[in-house]
């Protein structure tokens, strides 16, 4: 049985209503630690979160907030507690991905019932700003390799830009590789 099975039948996180409607949740007993491994189910469940690596930035995020929290269940959090998370980052750009978590895991608490309102919601998201590095497009990356000439031009062209694919490519990560459309993106660019 999985984590979400175990929580579910657990009557210490549901209490029955005597008109026989669903269970509801016990907000005395609903703590972030438990909801988090229900949500980051659910997400992955929906197609919403697919990489190891993204579910464990939204865990990180979700952990972090429930620090700023002090306690607090999720469903007693405010407003505050979100901005006080958000202020942890210091780049605009990592604010409003960081929010954007927190307000994915509160509409999920809202569709699920447990919540009557959105606190991540009620705070602005910051101005996003444009990266400071500038990367080739794939458009670009076979310009370069097409203006080469001469085997020796284009032996050090396709390995240059192989390199600077790898390492300039958004989000690159120790397995950045493994991912089937970073295969199809390099593929195309000429890298193998």
């Amino acid at each position: 049985m999985d984590l979400l099975g175990r929580m579910v039948g657990s009557p210490s996180l549901l209490m029955a209503d005597p008109s026989g409607a669903a269970p509801r949740q016990n907000d005395e007993t609903v703590t972030f630690t438990s909801l988090l491994e229900r949500y980051l189910d659910d997400m992955h469940a929906f197609g919403r979160l697919t990489t190891s690596r993204s579910i464990a930035e939204y865990r990180s995020t979700i952990r972090r907030h429930a620090d700023d929290a002090e306690g607090a269940s999720p469903a007693q959090t405010t407003r505050e507690d979100v901005k006080a998370t958000v202020r942890r980052w210091s780049h605009p750009n990592t604010q409003r991905r960081k929010r954007s978590m927190l307000v994915s895991f509160y509409d999920w608490m809202v569709e699920e019932g447990l919540r009557a309102d959105n606190p991540a919601r009620q705070i602005r998201a910051p101005r996003g700003r444009e990266p400071r590095v500038r990367r080739l497009t794939l458009d670009e990356t076979r310009a370069f390799l097409a203006a080469a000439r001469g085997s020796r031009e284009r032996r050090i062209a396709y390995l240059a830009s192989c390199a600077y694919f790898r390492v300039s490519t958004s989000r690159a990560r120790a397995g950045f590789w493994s991912q089937p459309r970073w295969r199809r993106d390099a593929a195309s660019a000429g890298c193998r």
